[in-house]
């Protein structure tokens, strides 16, 4: 997934630019709702990666599954970090990997284990409380500049993740 990225004209030792602040309180806002939700879960002995791909399991509109290639390209990394990380899912009975031979594609869909570790174990309350701070209004407003860069992101890295991707992560 390697991806040669524009230069730019700004170093990134311009410390005190905006984009630069921006972009690390960004940064560091991510990795602090991201270790709550890792202390809220880790009691069902489930990873945050793990947590991803069921939230993404129980999304997916398809009765076939998510394809490994799928998961691949919506979770940014490469294949054989999802083979890996569903390879331990499958022993845990998070999931099961059905084969197509007819399409020559591996799906992955949740077992009933998996669907109640999801369904009833598996809270957003950390993510919930943190948010809490945010007027509705706030939130409506973050939503729409998170989704702003997400796709100015992914036109940089040139990744088009057209439907039936995105559809997973629309609301």
């Amino acid at each position: 997934m390697q991806r040669k990225l524009q230069k730019t004209s700004e170093p990134l030792s311009s410390l005190n630019h905006p984009d630069i602040i921006l972009c690390t309180l960004l940064d560091h806002t991510n990795d602090i709702i991201y270790r709550a939700v890792e202390l809220e879960i880790e009691q069902y002995k489930t990873t945050l990666p793990q947590a991803k791909v069921l939230f993404i399991l129980a999304r997916a509109r398809g009765k076939k599954g998510v394809t490994l290639a799928d998961l691949s390209k919506m979770m940014l990394r490469e294949p054989n970090s999802i083979s890996t990380l569903t390879n331990r899912m499958q022993k845990a009975g998070l999931i099961k990997k059905i084969r197509d031979n007819g399409e020559n594609r591996i799906y992955v869909t949740m077992t009933p284990k998996g669907k109640d570790l999801f369904m009833n174990k598996l809270t957003a309350s950390s993510m919930i409380t943190i948010l809490s701070v945010l007027t509705d209004q706030e939130k409506k407003n973050l939503e729409l500049y998170l989704k702003k860069l997400r796709e100015k992101g992914r036109q940089v890295l040139g990744i088009d993740l057209k439907p039936p991707y995105l559809r997973i992560f629309a609301p």
